[in-house]
């Protein structure tokens, strides 16, 4: 049975993008765990993966929380979360824990399910103060830890959000439209429950890496998704220029590649040597146009050496999407001159800094070091965000001479300053670091 027919069997999804503060909050909380659940499914859902870098808002978090206030979250998070998930969209997390605390301690013992642990069987025989323990625990962890990491995230994340409604994902499969979102698959115990799935909501995330749950509705399924790990097409706000319609579409312009595709779509996977014999030509020559294709093939290694080849039908349907951005969008002129990265883009601060950034800039105008206090390195990362422009994607380089073109020649640590615009989600980027975009319009 061809990959093509297995693939078409999936139910074509839906996919938009939503913020929901609530289930935001609940998947942050569950993080505070001694032992991290990793693959692992739970009552709120699947940890697909943590976060790229170290997890430090939750290791930060954990510091702050006694042993007690641990194990607390550990067995509400492990054995009661049944009991927190929202029975609807709320516009934020107190007013749902409003709701949390209107509703009947009764009601909110019956969504528990079967318990395995002493402690958790003996709230489950009080309903009463297993309410009053949720409410409160999930309060404390509110206002001590997230209300106002989320005060700050929350303008992010909503540009993010919005960003992501003005994209059309290609009508897919749930895996494919995942794929398309991450870059990447999930993982193959999480892929196999997606049979079901008519639904794809999109939550930007700050503390996760990836999280999937389908409570709520059936055939829905929420992904958490950090705002670093959405791949930089969905988040592109700029026009595509003729040059990228071409380099996507050049691989499909030559015969011989258009006859391995057909031969890939009719078998499903095929080995260089099976091409070989279909299309009666070289072996350098089908390697060519293996190689040519690129990202139109899926390659995978089979016994020995050898090696088999599928059509990544993902990148096919969104090139096509491309193109009809590209050909739709008035704005975009055919004979428009690309722009030209150079000097005139790596010009100085200005001598007239403002403020407190004169103790950190030369008579010139220039950084002459990144400050210590989290404050003025807020200011400095601030100030050098505004010389990205909103809307636009960046290679590696163009963002180091961007950077170099405001530093003093003795502070020449670029690096650091362009992990920091990161870091501080003033920044996107790809996973691969190729390329980068400024995030909002607006400054934190």
């Amino acid at each position: 049975m061809s990959t093509n027919t297995i693939r078409m069997r999936l139910p074509i999804v839906e996919a938009r993008a939503m913020q929901l503060p609530a289930e935001q909050a609940l998947v942050s909380m569950s993080l505070l765990q001694a032992e991290a659940t990793v693959r692992q499914p739970g009552p709120l859902g699947w940890h697909a993966e943590q976060h790229d870098e170290p997890n430090s808002w939750a290791a930060t978090a954990m510091r702050t929380l006694s042993q007690a206030e641990i194990a607390t979250n550990q067995l509400i998070f492990n054995q009661l979360a049944s009991a927190l998930i929202p029975v609807r969209e709320f516009a934020s997390f107190p007013e749902y824990l409003e709701d949390l605390a209107a509703t009947p301690a009764e009601e909110l013992r019956n969504r528990i399910g079967s318990l395995d642990d002493p402690a958790a069987q003996a709230l489950y025989q009080d309903p009463p103060a297993l309410k009053d323990l949720l409410v409160e625990h999930l309060h404390m962890l509110w206002d001590r830890l997230l209300a106002n990491e989320w005060r700050k995230m929350t303008p992010r994340l909503q540009s993010i959000t919005q960003t992501l409604q003005q994209r059309d994902i290609p009508p897919n499969n749930a895996p494919a439209t995942i794929r398309a979102v991450l870059g990447r698959d999930l993982p193959i115990e999480i892929t196999a429950q997606l049979a079901s799935i008519h639904t794809i909501i999109i939550v930007p995330s700050v503390h996760i890496g990836v999280f999937v749950a389908q409570y709520s509705q059936p055939g829905r399924l929420l992904l958490f998704v950090s705002w670093s790990i959405i791949t930089g097409w969905a988040l592109r706000q700029s026009p595509l220029r003729p040059a990228e319609i071409h380099a996507r579409m050049a691989p499909l312009a030559d015969e011989n590649a258009l006859k391995i595709l057909d031969l890939l779509a009719q078998h499903g996977e095929q080995s260089s040597q099976e091409l070989i014999a279909s299309l009666s030509t070289s072996q350098s020559s089908v390697s060519r146009h293996l190689k040519s294709l690129g990202s139109y093939l899926i390659e995978r290694r089979a016994e020995g050496a050898n090696k088999r080849y599928q059509i990544n039908y993902s990148h096919l349907e969104w090139s096509i999407v491309m193109l009809r951005r590209f050909l739709e969008a008035d704005q975009i002129r055919m004979n428009e001159p690309e722009r030209v990265v150079g000097p005139q883009r790596t010009s100085t601060l200005p001598t007239e800094v403002i403020g407190d950034l004169k103790r950190f800039s030369d008579t010139q105008g220039r950084l002459t070091a990144f400050p210590t206090r989290r404050n003025d390195q807020l200011m400095v990362l601030n100030y050098l965000i505004k010389r990205f422009e909103y809307g636009r994607m960046y290679a590696e380089r163009e963002v180091n001479e961007i950077i170099r073109g405001v530093l003093n020649p003795q502070f020449d640590d670029f690096v650091t300053l362009r992990r920091e615009l990161y870091n501080n989600m003033l920044l996107g980027r790809e996973r691969d670091g190729s390329r980068y975009w400024r995030i909002s319009k607006e400054s934190q």
